[in-house]
């Protein structure tokens, strides 16, 4: 198919190849080869092999682009801050993933932080009929905390029917 290639080639070739590994390894975020030679059948390979090199490109840059995000929404929801989400997406099917996940994971805590400051607030205001729905999925801390505010609105309750008697 190919013929031998000369030194020449084979030094583009190489060229081609350690600038890749030098992308890959994330030691440039640019690949940007534009070397060519005397041969059609090289000059043919190396332009398919960047236009691969380009596809990685982009979906590495997709998979920044959402990663960054969760940084920020992850920062986001450790200031108490519930209501943001994770909005880009990518074909990368880990971070897809992750996307989906944290994103569950807000919609819980936004859940769980929202029906227990309303059910505080109304014990606030001498109303202790409501109590948290607690989802059988929360567990540890969180099921601890809700457990505790629907004891406090027992007690609560039973404090005020025996100072009305």
């Amino acid at each position: 198919m190919f013929g031998l290639a000369n030194s020449s080639e084979l030094d583009v070739l190489d060229q081609f190849f350690q600038e890749m590994i030098s992308y890959v390894k994330n030691e440039q975020n640019r690949f940007e080869f534009n070397k060519t030679t005397n041969n059609s059948n090289v000059n043919g390979l190396l332009s398919k092999w960047k236009s691969q090199v380009e596809e990685l490109d982009k979906r590495n840059k997709d998979d920044m682009k959402v990663l960054g995000e969760i940084v920020i929404t992850a920062d986001k929801v450790e200031q108490g801050i519930y209501k943001c989400r994770v909005h880009s997406s990518t074909a990368n099917p880990m971070v897809s993933t992750l996307v989906d996940t944290v994103n569950k994971m807000i919609d819980a805590l936004d859940r769980d932080m929202t029906q227990l400051r309303d059910v505080v607030e109304q014990y606030a205001n001498d109303d202790f009929r409501n109590k948290v729905d607690i989802d059988p999925k929360v567990k540890a801390d969180m099921l601890a905390v809700m457990t505790s505010v629907n004891t406090l609105g027992e007690a609560l309750s039973n404090s005020a029917r025996t100072n009305l008697t």
